[in-house]
């Protein structure tokens, strides 16, 4: 740590003080860009591996398509914008098992303008289920709500089947005249599922929904 010298208010660069606890692992840059619906594969070790390799195979309009292999077994990946609407569809054939894989998982980060202040919150099932900034973790869900007063509406999440969601704020680290703190970036939704004859075909949707005013 810098020891200030001299008359004045001490620069920023000239101490070291902390609001958050911090560590090492708080520092360490992004393996790979927070975008959304990153995918992975799970293997039967239950680690996930990202999906890097997808072909593409078609654009129509406000719609594009993707495929990937496996062992022989094959995924297409349909993403369409609809209105308000994102719509991503997965379509899982052949016998994933026998390529070494168990199931798959995707990652969504949504940047919501309140982050972990109090007019953000979680709802499912009708019910708020904790702030932005809380992890969640769901078993089975169809549908979440992540609502926004500052925003003045909400980002609905829905699949048509069940599927395992765990959600958890996403924190950089930041210098400010207060010293080093961790800033919320935006909300991390990972959703996963076996590759079961029940989650063969699964459809995701997110859709923003404005406040009727």
């Amino acid at each position: 740590m810098a020891v200030h010298k001299g008359d004045g208010i001490a620069s920023a660069h000239d101490r070291l003080d902390l609001k958050h606890d911090i560590s090492a692992a708080d520092m360490e840059p992004d393996s790979a860009a927070r975008s959304s619906f990153r995918d992975a594969f799970v293997g039967l070790d239950g680690v996930g591996r990202p999906l890097a390799d997808y072909g593409l195979r078609q654009v129509n309009g406000a719609g594009v398509a993707f495929a990937a292999e496996r062992g022989g077994a094959t995924l297409e990946k349909n993403i369409a914008v609809s209105g308000d609407c994102i719509n991503v569809a997965y379509r899982f054939a052949g016998a994933f098992q026998a390529a070494g894989v168990s199931g798959f998982k995707t990652t969504i980060d949504l940047a919501m303008p309140s982050c972990d202040g109090p007019g953000a919150r979680f709802v499912y099932r009708g019910a708020v289920a904790g702030g932005l900034g809380q992890p969640l973790d769901l078993d089975d869900a169809t549908e979440l709500v992540l609502d926004d007063s500052f925003m003045g509406g909400s980002v609905t999440l829905r699949s048509n089947v069940p599927v395992g969601l765990s959600a958890a704020p996403c924190y950089t680290v930041s210098q400010s005249e207060g010293g080093f703190e961790k800033i919320m970036q935006s909300v991390t939704l990972t959703l996963s599922w076996p590759l079961d004859a029940a989650h063969r075909e699964v459809n995701l949707s997110l859709e923003i929904r404005k406040v009727s005013s």
